[in-house]
């Protein structure tokens, strides 16, 4: 439009140009950490990638999920093509669940879990297994999972603490008693104590009950240290009957007279009284 107000046409051609037509692609889009990724791109002459490499493979390892940029160009197009890949990076977790501790003797199970398979250091297979250590042990498992196409391995490691059982002593200041007489037990080296069977025993949960056994007796204790740890001792109490003392029929005499008295069904006797 000039100042008079007249409107005139003009035409001005654009030509677009197009990239080469490049395409790109990666062995896997999903790797296990520290794994190593190729990255391929096709269709153009030269390559530029955002990890610094020219060439149109390349091989990356990403501690990350991350996404690569190539810059393709041909020398009969005067336009570039980009293209982007994305490369999930996958972290293989393995947690192991078990108790802190055991008494000696005692059996726990280890339990695996973030993986696929599973392989203990001492042998064993699977998500669980069952352990029976005679002293302090450390456990490794190795566990495999399968992530895109490929394997992920982590390992995870846990310690079975053995705690060993208490020594416990059991004793009596008798072993032999005659019946309706008494011997007192004894037992050291645990917390907590528990007696059986309970018949005759003045207590069942202390260290030192009185045994008045009608019977020859076997009284075994249980004791408990701090750890939960359990061991017993035992100890016999041998009960004699009384015996059957006869000092014969009632026998009579003349005043100045004498008589043998007679005692039977004993080794040693005592006549009583004294006098005469």
């Amino acid at each position: 439009v000039n100042s008079f107000g007249c409107l005139s046409n003009t035409n001005q051609p654009v030509i677009a140009y197009a990239g080469p037509n490049m395409n790109i692609a990666a062995s896997s889009t999903m790797i296990c950490s520290g794994s190593p990724v190729t990255l391929n791109a096709n269709g153009a002459t030269t390559y530029n990638w955002s990890n610094g490499a020219t060439t149109a493979v390349t091989t990356a390892t990403p501690s990350s999920t991350t996404i690569y940029t190539v810059v393709g160009s041909s020398p009969n197009t005067i336009c570039s093509t980009t293209k982007t890949i994305e490369i999930t990076v996958v972290t293989a977790t393995i947690a192991v669940s078990n108790p802190t501790a055991i008494c000696l003797g005692e059996s726990t199970t280890l339990n695996a879990s973030g993986a696929s398979t599973y392989n203990w250091s001492n042998g064993g297979s699977g998500s669980s297994i069952n352990v029976s250590p005679v002293a302090t042990t450390v456990y490794t498992v190795a566990g495999i999972s399968s992530m895109g196409g490929g394997t992920c391995a982590s390992t995870a490691t846990t310690e079975v603490t053995v705690n060993q059982l208490p020594t416990v002593i059991a004793a009596s200041t008798r072993t032999n008693i005659c019946r309706n007489e008494s011997a007192n037990l004894t037992v050291s080296g645990a917390s907590t104590y528990s007696w059986s069977p309970s018949s005759g025993l003045t207590c069942t949960n202390c260290s030192n009950p009185t045994a008045s056994p009608s019977l020859t007796t076997t009284y075994t204790v249980v004791g408990t240290d701090g750890n939960g740890c359990s061991a017993s001792d035992s100890v016999a109490v041998t009960v004699h009957p009384l015996p059957i003392v006869s000092a014969g029929p009632n026998l009579a005499i003349c005043p100045g007279g004498s008589v043998v008295l007679q005692g039977t069904g004993a080794i040693g006797y005592v006549w009583s009284p004294a006098t005469g």
